[in-house]
Order: C-alpha cells, then sequence, then structure tokens
C-alpha cells in the first residue's frame, strides 16, 4: 500500500483477512491520524525507488526518452533493418500497432511529468 506521498506504508504477500479487527483497526488509524503514517515511514525499511514514487523530472525524462526511441523506430527503417536480419521481417507490418500507441503513452508520460515539475516549482 502506498501513500499519497509515494511511501511504502503496508506490504502483504498472500491471503489475509480483509474483514479482521486488525486489518479494520489499521486502516482506521491510517485514515483518521497522519502520524501513523509519519510512524510507519520512519520505521520501514522498504522504500519504493529511493523512498519516493517517480517524480515529476524522472517521469518527464523517461516520457521524453521514450518518445524519441519510438519515434526512431516508428519514421526510420531502424526496427524494419533489424528485424530482417534476426530473421524476423515477418512483424513488420504489425509494428504500428505497436508504435505509434508507444509514441502516445512516452508523449503523455512527458507531459505528465512536466506539468507536475511545473505544479512543484510554482508550489
Amino acid at each position: 500500500m502506498i501513500d499519497k506521498r509515494g511511501y511504502l506504508v503496508g506490504k502483504a504477500v498472500g491471503y489475509r483477512e480483509w474483514n479482521s479487527d486488525q486489518t479494520k483497526a489499521f486502516f482506521t488509524q491510517l485514515l483518521k491520524e497522519s502520524a501513523w503514517t509519519n510512524y510507519l515511514l520512519q520505521t520501514s525499511s522498504v522504500r519504493i525507488g529511493a523512498g519516493r514514487v517517480m517524480d515529476g523530472n524522472k517521469c518527464f525524462k523517461a516520457g521524453i526518452w521514450g518518445s524519441i526511441i519510438a519515434a526512431i523506430c516508428c519514421f526510420t527503417p531502424v526496427l524494419v533493418t533489424g528485424l530482417g536480419l534476426i530473421g524476423l521481417a515477418a512483424f513488420t507490418p504489425y509494428l504500428d500497432y505497436v508504435l505509434f500507441p508507444l509514441l502516445g503513452l512516452f508523449l503523455i508520460l512527458a507531459y505528465y511529468g512536466w506539468s507536475k515539475t511545473r505544479k512543484g516549482n510554482q508550489g
């Protein structure tokens, strides 16, 4: 479970009794007090990445680099040549079904990172 600041506050693997009193108390306490979240953050050794979910700047860079790579593969014969060299040229007619949505996804990721960074700089 990840809180609103991007920190891992709980982890469960396997079957859990979601309607048990202990689980209900955990979620009630988590919703009521931010001090509980701070306590879990200080005592937990498990963090996501460097302790946060991907920030705006990293998100923007990943989106830009992904867009550049997808655009190179879409608009130049690099991928077609590469697939031909390894004997997978039969897949070239289907590349546009993958590459154009991938390009759009990376552009959306870049815009999201840019807007998140911009909001962080303004606030």
